[in-house]
């Protein structure tokens, strides 16, 4: 049997067919095919194929869901670990992936092929992908995720410009005593940059100092109370991320039966349609299977 894949290059063919599926999981299976001695099977493998390549042939290539960390963000949710937003981001991807996927063998049933009866058994999740998309943007939980959260972001951007014009206040105040007048921070503090021989022109506490120890920056005393504020609120708002995401978490878990049943049938549709892509890169065509035990190769 190695002698007859070396003759007839069989390792050269999968490593071909691997290239053409989408998943890792699928692209490693591609690659320990073994060769098919039972007529029946062999009869079924094919016909597979031509129907993978029929509806390429009539629909295009099929919109085939990567699921790069899918199994892994199933896992984490089974032994209770939030999802970080660009976690939730690719169930969400994967859910919109399962819908056009359903859709397009719904639209090749017409080719009379059982593969495009796969359409039919997958599980459609549009109310977990809406909440995913109304809840995550950019890769971060969103203002809109929740009322407390957009009035907390609110809170905390008043009370950020109320630091910055008392600053600013205090810089126009004190200038002649500073090494720069622009506002910055130290330990996600607001502090001014003070001339090491002026730090006792300026009340308040030192959070940092210059490489060169010529220039301190100094959190005034005037701004303490209202940076204890802003903390208070960045804790809640840190609060409220986290409450949102583990609720979108066990949203997750609620589809995890459908999720993996879905995985699955998109693992055998992307081994199917590679043999098909496979195929139409070949210019190949169905052939006739014999049990003489002899092939002609021309």
């Amino acid at each position: 049997m190695n002698k007859s894949r070396e003759i007839l290059e069989f390792g050269k063919i999968l490593e071909m067919l691997s290239n053409c599926a989408i998943s890792e999981e699928i692209k490693s299976k591609c690659l320990e095919i073994q060769m098919i001695l039972n007529e029946k099977t062999l009869h079924d493998k094919i016909a597979e194929t031509t129907q993978a390549r029929r509806i390429i042939d009539s629909l295009g290539a099929p919109p085939i869901s990567s699921m790069k960390n899918m199994k892994k963000i199933l896992k984490d949710v089974e032994i209770g670990c939030m999802l970080e937003p660009e976690s939730l981001v690719e169930v969400a991807s994967f859910s919109k992936g399962t819908r056009q996927m359903k859709r397009y063998l719904q639209r090749a049933e017409y080719l009379d092929c059982d593969l495009a009866l796969y359409g039919r058994g997958f599980c459609t999740m549009e109310e977990l992908e809406e909440e995913i998309d109304r809840s995550i943007r950019n890769n971060d939980v969103d203002s809109d995720a929740s009322p407390t959260l957009r009035s907390i972001r609110r809170d905390i951007e008043i009370k950020k410009e109320g630091i910055k014009a008392k600053l600013e206040h205090i810089i126009r105040a004190k200038k002649e005593y500073l090494a720069d007048t622009y506002i910055m921070t130290r330990n996600d503090r607001y502090v001014i940059a003070v001339k090491k021989e002026y730090k006792n022109q300026i009340s308040g506490q030192c959070l940092d100092m210059s490489r060169t120890g010529s220039t301190l920056f100094i959190e005034p005393s005037a701004l303490g109370k209202l940076q204890e504020e802003l903390a208070q609120l960045e804790v809640a708002e840190s609060n409220e991320v986290r409450r949102i995401l583990y609720t979108l978490t066990n949203d997750v878990a609620a589809y995890i039966t459908e999720m993996k049943s879905n995985m699955e049938m998109m693992e055998a549709i992307d081994f199917a349609f590679a043999k098909g892509k496979l195929s139409l890169s070949m210019k190949a065509r169905e052939v006739e299977v014999t049990t003489d035990r002899q092939i002609v190769i021309k």
